[in-house]
């Protein structure tokens, strides 16, 4: 794959993930790329910029390592979404702003593309923070609010879900 179809597959997640166990890559992609030194979800805000510096990418599809999340571990909240609080949520947020900004500079064609996922990540919180009655009362605002500013770019994006739609007609008001 190009840089730019594996970044695609990277935010669908349906092949592979984000983590970076999980992935081999070469030493000069990772030169003068660097870890955040505040956060704690270093794999989302790296690795796009490491695929993107990719001249191609290849994807094996067959399970060659595993690894186990301790109780402690930082990605939990994704699996055990009682963990969600409003610290977790304003990382992801940023971390997704930042990266939807990064890519849209560097692959501006895929530009909405790069939107589109930044919003689904919103709806399925707006989602979870309702169903799960999650005490994120302004970070549910502002999720709410940048979806309601943007309800018919999504809803109209070639890439939205038929359940994005649905939770977007349950909890989003068309600006």
């Amino acid at each position: 794959m190009t840089a730019q179809e594996a970044l695609i597959e990277l935010m669908w997640r349906k092949r592979y993930n984000m983590a970076f166990p999980t992935k081999l890559f070469s030493k000069k992609l990772a030169d003068q790329l660097r870890f955040p030194e505040e956060g704690v979800f270093d794999d989302i805000a790296l690795m796009y910029k490491l695929l993107a510096k990719a001249d191609k990418v290849a994807y094996h599809g067959l399970p060659k390592y595993t690894f186990h999340r301790h109780e402690n571990n930082n990605s939990n909240w994704t699996t055990n979404h009682s963990l969600i609080t409003a610290e977790i949520l304003d990382e992801y947020l940023t971390a997704y702003r930042k990266r939807t900004i990064w890519l849209s500079e560097r692959f501006p064609e895929e530009k909405a593309t790069w939107q589109y996922f930044e919003w689904s990540f919103m709806i399925s919180m707006v989602e979870k923070i309702h169903r799960l009655q999650v005490a994120c009362e302004k970070k549910l605002a502002y999720m709410t609010d940048e979806l309601s500013k943007n309800y018919y770019n999504f809803a109209k994006s070639p890439h939205v879900l038929d359940f994005e739609k649905k939770w977007l007609k349950m909890y989003i008001n068309k600006n």
